[in-house]
């Protein structure tokens, strides 16, 4: 039984649908809603925000969450997480407005702040180029641990075609199955591959890796 707050993939996945070939197609579709809503709100990593969106959903269904309107309730999910990604930027909403009457004249205090916050800015710039790399430091690592099979299969397996039928049963015979068990077969890699990253992060964040 998974702990508490794990993702069961499978579970997810039946609950989409319980036919397995049309569960992973739904993942997709859901995954690509939920990217371009993030899009059309603004987000800088959709496709990430995407990602942590539906893991958020799978750990709600592997605990047994009843959820009425599946695309709603997604909907609400990114939103928050969307929230979340954009709440450092918003603490300094106010930065350049900071003034109290009868400290330092006004000019001063904008530029202070003006100083200030272009520092922040500078600084939180930096921590994203960190990030950026880290995240391509841990995915090349996870994606050298996968068989050479899984490899070769997310490297051929290209979402832009992901409805080109002829493309899928290519691909199906060439790995020996069904182009329906060859959806699921790549849901679950990505799956493996987004825990092995965000596993790899975890240990890159603490102060003991650094």
């Amino acid at each position: 039984m998974p702990n508490q707050g794990d993702c069961d993939l499978t579970k997810f996945l039946a609950y989409l649908d319980p036919d397995p070939g049309r569960a992973a197609e739904e993942y997709e579709r859901l995954r690509r809603a939920i990217t371009r809503y993030l899009q059309n709100h603004g987000s800088w990593s959709p496709e990430e925000q995407a990602d942590e969106t539906l893991e958020i959903l799978c750990r709600k269904i592997t605990a047994g969450e009843s959820i009425a309107d599946r695309n709603s309730y997604a909907r609400a999910v990114a939103l928050n997480v969307l929230k979340r990604g954009m709440r450092k930027e918003s603490r300094f909403e106010s930065l350049d407005a900071a003034h109290n009457p009868g400290d330092d004249p006004p000019a001063k205090n904008a530029l202070e702040n003006r100083i200030s916050f272009e520092a922040w800015r500078k600084s939180e710039a930096e921590d994203q180029e960190e990030l950026k790399r880290a995240r391509l430091e841990c995915m090349r690592a996870c994606l050298s641990q996968l068989p050479d099979n899984d490899r070769q299969l997310l490297m051929e397996y290209d979402p832009k075609r992901a409805h080109d039928r002829a493309r899928r049963e290519e691909l199906a015979k060439q790995y020996g199955m069904t182009p329906n068990l060859l959806r699921v077969k790549v849901c679950r890699i990505r799956e493996r591959l987004r825990q092995c990253r965000d596993e790899c992060l975890k240990v890159k964040s603490t102060p003991s890796s650094k």
